[in-house]
């Protein structure tokens, strides 16, 4: 695989860290050995994944900063993981960080009993080097049977849930992503397939949901108070990877009309109107049960599982501010399964996740790339025989971490950060 090695550019003014629309389920994969698949190519210019995921990570208000050049070596780019793992005090899949003014808070579901579901929630702050925190619950009325975490208008954050019984749910969390904080914000009353995702534009809170007149984004001002609606598709009839990535003034909105339908996009203005038509991305007649979306440039990258008869895999797609879709680039031949993404510190998106080769004896893959803002791939790491597995991003624009689960037969089941960046 031959990689462009081109690490310029900032990461876009939007949102730090974007997750798998798709159900959550929790827990991590566990490694096999294998060989196969690709990484990103160059020259071309998507997120998701069918099967289990883990929690949509949070897509957050503006983000940005300095962005650090790697050196180029030999036409490879210098990037890649950095430093020790650093452990946490956490078992579990679904989980979302965020920095605090301490270090970083950190958000996570656990698993629960369906016969007698009880409160899963839980939340703990640690410092810059992950050390300290203990673990807390967070109040919440349901079981939480998928989740994400937003930054919220005027500070703190929200965690969206849906509950085992499709009742959707909204948590005010103060700015260490503990504490309740006062709220007057509620989701539309209308049963849910994952966590209804939302977005603060800085004008109004978007969220989507999917009724009688079919797939409707609705717009909420700082305090919840319902101001406006836009019937994006009379034709839709699920809300399953309906996610949206703010970057500047403009808001991308990413849904398909039917679970695993082809995916489509639109991009809203601040006050939550469509700026333009529905375009479809991927190739005619694909499915697509995940997306991540990430800003990049003044425009956003799309990473997206997509399988049609003989053809699947993680593909990339970039998406302009005006709504005009790029060209695709497939990134593996895998099926997707977990997927995350982030603006890099480094320039460009961190996409990172799981795949299976597919077959009776298929095997699960760890990837991570870092893709620039033109949609190329400038570092990949793949690997057939990992000890830990990408189930989870902070949304931090200075550093670039992921949060990994340890294989399914490992002694411990902690999860760990590892931090990646430029190699001396």
């Amino acid at each position: 695989m031959a990689l462009v090695c081109s690490c310029s550019g900032t990461p876009g003014t939007g949102d730090e860290a974007s997750g798998g629309a798709g159900p959550a389920s929790g827990g991590s994969a566990s490694g096999g050995s294998a060989s196969g698949g690709s990484g990103p190519a160059s020259g071309g210019a998507g997120s998701g994944g069918a099967g289990s995921g883990g929690t949509g990570q949070g897509t957050g208000g503006d983000g940005g900063g300095t962005t650090t050049q790697c050196a180029t070596i030999d036409g490879v780019l210098a990037y890649g993981p950095i430093g020790e793992r650093h452990p946490l005090s956490v078992e579990g899949g679904d989980i979302v960080g965020f920095p605090t003014s301490a270090g970083y808070g950190l958000v996570w579901r656990a698993g629960y009993d369906a016969e007698a579901p009880s409160p899963n929630l839980f939340g703990t702050n640690v410092d810059l080097d992950f050390q300290g925190g203990t673990p807390q619950a967070i109040p919440a009325g349901n079981t939480a049977a998928a989740l994400d975490v937003v930054p919220a208008p005027g500070g703190g954050f929200v965690a969206a849930t849906c509950s085992p019984e499709s009742e959707p749910e909204w948590i005010r969390l103060s700015a260490d992503l503990l504490a309740p904080a006062p709220s007057t914000l509620a989701p539309p009353d209308v049963p849910c397939t994952i966590a209804p995702h939302l977005v603060w534009t800085g004008e109004r809170v978007l969220t989507s949901f999917v009724d009688a007149r079919g797939l409707v984004v609705a717009a909420l001002d700082a305090q919840g108070v319902l101001v406006g609606e836009e019937i994006i598709s009379a034709n839709a009839v699920d809300a399953w990877i309906a996610h949206f990535s703010r970057n500047g003034d403009r808001t991308l909105f990413v849904f398909n009309e039917e679970n695993s339908g082809r995916g489509l996009s639109v991009v809203l203005d601040a006050q939550g109107a469509p700026l333009g038509d529905v375009r479809p991305f991927g190739k005619d007649d694909s499915s697509v049960s995940h997306v991540a979306l990430t800003p990049s440039g003044d425009g956003w990258l799309v990473a997206s599982d997509a399988w049609i008869t003989n053809d699947n895999g993680l593909f990339l797609t970039t998406i302009s501010r005006d709504g005009l879709v790029g060209p695709e680039t497939q990134a593996t031949s895998w099926y997707v399964f977990v997927l995350r993404s982030k603006a890099s510190a480094y320039g460009g998106a961190l996409v990172v996740g799981q795949a299976d080769s597919g077959g009776q004896f298929g095997q699960t893959y760890r990837f991570t790339y870092l893709i620039d803002d033109a949609g190329q791939g400038v570092y990949a790491g793949e690997h057939d025989d990992p000890e830990f597995f990408p189930v989870g991003v902070i949304a931090d624009p200075l550093r670039d971490l992921v949060i990994e689960a340890p294989a399914a037969d490992a002694e411990s089941q902690a999860l760990t950060v590892q931090e990646y960046g430029c190699l001396e």
